[in-house]
């Protein structure tokens, strides 16, 4: 049992990854509910013959949809970098069976494993979060091909993992959403 040690400066690019999993892990469910739900609208206008619909006005909402969500991610992940002075200069994590350590130059936080809301990994960081949106960052550029076996073998004997889709299959399925969208309102035009 050894203690993982790493030193990070977060980047932009860290921040924005965090904000982009952090967003799908909360959304998903709720994109899919929005779509949902303005299909089973739009149909009951479409039979109901009382109104017309602008499908420039619905192609205009989904791209908005779809442009909004990068921007906000961006925005806020360069916020937090700004705003958030220890974000700005290095930090000392140490990973043990017992608890999270973060080290910074206003003190040392210990988060013990019981207090950790989730966890989850992709291809480039390790997040641990201590709530539903707030959680911490370890980039595995940082880690050793050793270091990172060990820490996530800390992690998944420590902390529940929450399992999320990904942003690539996220966005698969939001692109089939929107052909099927797109088809049903051709066929049904055709009417």
């Amino acid at each position: 049992m050894m203690e993982v040690e790493i030193r990070v400066d977060l980047t932009l690019r860290d921040f924005f990854r965090f904000q982009v999993t952090s967003t799908i892990r909360q959304c998903t469910v709720w994109m899919f509910i929005a779509f949902a739900v303005s299909g089973i609208s739009y149909l009951k206008v479409y039979f109901s013959g009382e109104n017309e619909i602008s499908y420039l006005l619905m192609g205009v909402f989904f791209m908005g949809v779809l442009l909004f969500f990068p921007y906000l991610w961006f925005w806020i992940s360069r916020t937090q970098k700004r705003q958030t002075v220890a974000f700005n200069r290095p930090i000392t994590y140490r990973i043990s069976e017992e608890a999270l350590s973060v080290e910074s130059h206003h003190g040392t936080v210990v988060i013990p494993w019981a207090d950790v809301f989730s966890r989850t990994e992709d291809k480039h960081a390790f997040y641990v979060y201590i709530s539903s949106m707030q959680g911490y960052i370890l980039p595995k550029r940082c880690f050793t091909r050793e270091q990172g076996r060990e820490t996530r073998r800390i992690l998944k004997s420590s902390v529940r993992e929450k399992k999320y889709i990904t942003l690539r299959i996220f966005v698969i399925l939001l692109s089939v959403g929107l052909l099927f969208f797109s088809l049903l309102t051709l066929v049904l035009g055709n009417r």
